[in-house]
């Protein structure tokens, strides 16, 4: 539907709620298929959404996750704060948490590692690099930096040095954490 159609039908509508009357009702219908459906057209980013938005409700004690801390824990950990402390306090009692709390640590290192490395490997294939800085932008005024690369057999060595590094370091830890796992 054009704007203006929908502008027209909005104003005729403004007008008869004015007047006390009730405006013309309604019904979005979607396809399927071939076959029509009315009700609500779900949107492409309704499961997207889904997944960025805190539940209402905890999905391991099923309580109302209303406070700040629920938040923060959700995100991190995908249950409620209630349901952190108990499961840090089980550990606890089973001698277990220092191997968890371990695990944690090496699962983030881990994740900057890959991280590190991807972008070492993005970054290879650039063989020069500008960067643009504002200096006055209502001027106009505009820094212009430009970095490229003198020695290409140098810069292939420093590369795949980098490389190398970062596999070492990402192998090492995967390999501790598959012993952490045994234990926690």
């Amino acid at each position: 539907m054009s704007d203006n159609k929908q502008r027209v039908r909005e104003y005729k509508a403004m007008e008869a709620i004015l007047n006390g009357e009730t405006p013309e009702k309604r019904i979005l219908v979607g396809y399927e298929g071939k076959k029509k459906k009315q009700g609500n057209i779900e949107s492409p980013l309704t499961d997207i959404m889904k997944d960025v938005r805190m539940p209402m409700f905890c999905g391991s004690c099923k309580k109302v996750m209303k406070k700040d801390i629920d938040n923060q824990v959700w995100w991190q950990h995908n249950h409620c704060f209630d349901c952190q402390i108990t499961l840090e306090n089980r550990l606890i009692i089973e001698g277990k948490y220092d191997a968890w709390k371990e695990k944690k640590v090496i699962q983030n290192r881990l994740a900057k590692y890959k991280d590190d490395l991807q972008g070492i490997q993005e970054f290879y294939d650039k063989k020069s690099v500008t960067y643009l800085n504002a200096i006055n932008p209502e001027l106009g005024a505009i820094d212009r930096e430009e970095y490229s690369v003198k020695n290409p057999e140098e810069w292939d060595d420093k590369v795949n040095e980098s490389v190398e590094y970062f596999q070492n370091l990402i192998s090492a830890l995967e390999t501790k954490l598959e012993k952490l796992n045994e234990v926690v």
